[in-house]
C-alpha cells in the first residue's frame, strides 16, 4: 500500500477527525445544520492487511439545526484502498438523479466522495433488508412486483461517459476474482475439479445461447441489498453499487432470484418461492407465461450465480461451508441440465 493508504485506517477511526469531517460538511448532510453534538461509529466491515483495506462504517450523528432542536441520521462510509470505490459513489450519484431519489423504489441519497479517505459516504435510510424481513414473519408478494418494476427500471438507466463499466462474461475474473480455486486446500480436491468443469460447460452454453444486447446492471442484486423503509414499508431501497457491470439483463434477474431461493430456504416453502419467481419474472417481462428461451437463460445465469456461490464458499476450509459449496455446485448442475433438456 501507498503510504497515504497506510493513514486511511487510523484516520477512518478517529472520532476526532471524524467529527471535524462532519462539521465541515454539515450543510451537505441538512441544510438547516449548525453543529455536530454526538457521533457513534460502528465498523460493519473492517479488514486491513499489507496488500489492501476494505471498511464500511456506520455513524449515527446527532445534530443540532438552526432553530435549536437536534436532529439524527446515519450515514454509511464505504472505503477500500486504490480509490476502488470512487465508482460506486459515481454509480451511485447517477442513479440517484436519474429518477431514484423519490418514489417507490429508491437509492440511497450519496453526500461525498473522499479522495483522503478513499471513501464513498452516503445517507443511510433506516430499515431492514429483504432477506430479515422474511426472516421476521414478512412475506408480502406485492414487494415482489415493486422490486421487479425497480430493477425494470434500473436497467434503464444509460451512463455517462465518464462511468466506465466492465461488460460482463463468463470468466475467470468474474467467477473467482480472488483465485479461491487453486488454493492449495482446494486446488487438488475433487470439488475444484467439480467447479471447473461445471464453468466449462457453463462458458459453453453462454457462448451459444447469450447474443443479448448489455444494460446498466447492479452486478450483486439478491435480498440483502435490498431495505424495506422502517417509516414507509412501500417503500424499498438498492444500496451496494459497488459491483455494477453492464450485462443482459438475465444477469441480475438470477442473481436475485437463485440467492433469494437459497438464502430463505429454511424461511419460505417451495411453492412460496415459486410463487415468488412466477410474480417476479411475470411484473418483469409483463407476460403470463415466460417463454422458454427467455427462461433458459435465466436458468444459465442462475447455474452461474449458483457456481459463484459455491465458489465463495470454498473461500473456508471447514465441513459446513463446504457443504454449502457442495450442494450450490449440485443445483448448478441442476440448472444446466435443465436447459440442455
Amino acid at each position: 500500500m501507498t503510504e497515504q493508504e497506510r493513514q486511511i485506517p487510523s484516520l477512518i477511526s478517529n472520532q476526532a477527525y471524524l467529527i471535524g469531517l462532519f462539521n465541515a460538511r454539515l450543510k451537505e448532510i441538512d441544510q438547516r445544520g449548525v453543529k455536530v453534538l454526538r457521533l457513534n461509529c460502528h465498523f460493519i466491515k473492517s479488514h486491513c492487511d499489507d496488500n489492501f483495506f476494505h471498511f464500511v462504517i456506520q455513524n449515527d450523528l446527532t445534530y443540532k439545526v438552526e432553530t435549536g432542536v437536534r436532529r439524527r441520521c446515519r450515514i454509511f462510509c464505504v472505503s477500500f484502498s486504490g480509490q476502488a470505490r470512487r465508482k460506486m459513489y459515481q454509480v451511485l450519484k447517477l442513479v440517484y438523479e436519474q429518477g431514484f431519489h423519490q418514489g417507490d423504489v429508491i437509492v440511497p441519497r450519496p453526500l461525498w466522495y473522499s479522495d483522503e479517505l478513499m471513501a464513498a459516504f452516503y445517507l443511510g435510510v433506516p430499515g431492514e433488508n429483504l432477506l430479515e424481513h422474511i426472516k421476521n414473519g414478512y412475506f408480502d408478494l406485492s414487494t415482489i412486483q415493486t422490486i421487479a418494476l425497480g430493477l425494470l427500471k434500473l436497467h434503464n438507466i444509460k451512463p455517462t461517459k465518464d462511468i466506465k463499466l466492465k461488460k460482463h462474461a463468463f470468466s475467470p475474473v468474474f467467477l473467482d476474482p480472488t483465485n479461491v480455486v487453486n488454493r492449495a486446500y482446494n486446488k487438488d480436491t475433487n470439488l475444484a475439479h467439480e467447479v471447473l468443469i461445471q464453468f466449462s460447460k457453463l462458458q459453453n452454453l453462454y457462448q451459444t445461447i447469450i447474443k443479448d444486447q448489455a444494460v446498466f446492471s447492479h452486478g450483486d442484486f439478491h435480498p440483502e441489498n435490498v431495505i424495506i423503509n422502517t417509516f414507509n414499508n412501500r417503500q424499498l431501497v438498492i444500496i451496494d453499487f459497488s459491483e455494477v457491470t453492464l450485462a443482459p439483463v438475465y444477469y441480475d434477474i438470477a442473481s436475485f432470484l437463485q440467492q433469494f431461493e437459497f438464502m430463505t430456504r429454511n424461511y419460505l416453502t417451495p411453492e412460496e418461492y415459486s410463487n415468488t419467481e412466477y410474480i417476479f419474472l411475470s411484473t418483469y417481462f409483463n407476460c403470463k407465461k415466460i417463454p422458454q428461451e427467455i427462461q433458459n437463460k435465466i436458468n444459465l445465469y442462475k447455474s452461474w450465480t449458483a457456481l459463484k456461490s459455491a465458489v465463495y464458499f470454498m473461500i473456508f476450509d471447514d465441513q459446513v461451508n463446504r457443504r454449502f459449496a457442495e450442494g450450490l455446485l449440485t443445483q448448478s448442475e441442476d440448472l444446466y441440465r435443465q436447459i440442455k433438456q
